[in-house]
């Protein structure tokens, strides 16, 4: 973010200076950071920018347009609760910049600046969702080395772009990201070139962050490789098989040895049958 500076305040400053990020379109409540009360004595109030130009004014209870900057014309309305603020709708790109809200009171007969309050406006655009796009067109048959292309538009200002390994949750170094960005409509596009090693089926991520609006749901993914370029996957896989085929063969093996079993058993007792009806036929006596 750039920072801005006021170089025409006299006396002392009071407040924290802060960093407000608003998305181009929207509308944003431009902080005095105090309570208007009674205690007040017939304040003025005034808002201006880095640029001398006055955002909105406020003097002898009523609103003062005569200084108003055409740029912010239609654009304010002073908002007394909970604390003290000028809103401004339809954000753009050209009211980046400092502000400075200026509160003065009459005493003695002459008006004197008893509350100011400086801040960083810094409007944003969102950027499209990303794709990514690669050289190989079966990506389950992608070579060892990847060149992976992720890229999107029409966003402002210029942000970070992470790739993450999703299937090994790791982030992902060495890409080289380019942003091309328009002067006068200030949107920028992006591409961010990762060249990468695929020895796995892995799940890669390209996410554009924007980290003053704490929003990462700008993202593409995409899935190199198979489970064919794993040899310890396949390994086991292998090993798996090569058990099954054994406790298979074991099976057959014991239901081979049962039915032989089962069969000479069952000769044996046939055999011993038909010699004890030899016997028997021996042993009975015959007529003379």
């Amino acid at each position: 973010m750039r920072e801005f500076t006021f170089h025409f305040l006299q006396g002392q400053v009071f407040g924290v200076n802060i960093n407000i990020t608003v998305v181009i379109g929207d509308t944003v409540e431009l902080p005095c950071n105090t309570i208007l009360n009674e205690s007040r004595n017939n304040p003025r109030i005034s808002m201006q920018t880095h640029r001398h130009h006055v955002v909105h004014s406020f003097s002898s209870g009523k609103d003062d347009p005569a200084y108003q900057h055409p740029q912010f014309k239609n654009r304010t309305k002073i908002i007394y609760w909970p604390k003290l603020a000028i809103k401004l709708s339809n954000v753009s790109f050209t009211d980046e910049g400092a502000y400075i809200c200026n509160i003065q009171e009459k005493r003695n007969d002459e008006y004197e600046t008893t509350h100011s309050f400086e801040f960083n406006l810094y409007p944003t655009e969102l950027y499209y969702s990303p794709t990514i796009t690669t050289a190989c067109k079966d990506k389950a048959k992608c070579g060892a080395e990847v060149n992976l292309i992720c890229s999107s538009s029409h966003g402002y200002p210029e942000s970070t772009v992470e790739w993450k390994n999703e299937t090994g949750n790791i982030v992902l170094e060495g890409a080289i990201t380019n942003f091309d960005c328009d002067p006068v409509n200030h949107q920028c596009n992006f591409t961010s070139v990762l060249k990468i090693t695929v020895t796995t089926k892995v799940k890669i991520i390209c996410s554009v962050l924007n980290l003053s609006l704490q929003d990462n749901r700008r993202l593409a993914e995409i899935i190199l490789g198979s489970d064919i370029a794993n040899p310890q996957k396949n390994n086991k896989k292998g090993l798996v098989i090569g058990m099954v085929a054994i406790t298979v063969m074991l099976v057959v093996t014991c239901l081979g040895i049962i039915i032989w079993r089962s069969r000479s058993t069952s000769y044996t007792i046939s055999e011993q049958e038909q010699q004890e009806q030899h016997f028997n036929l021996q042993s009975v006596p015959h007529p003379e």
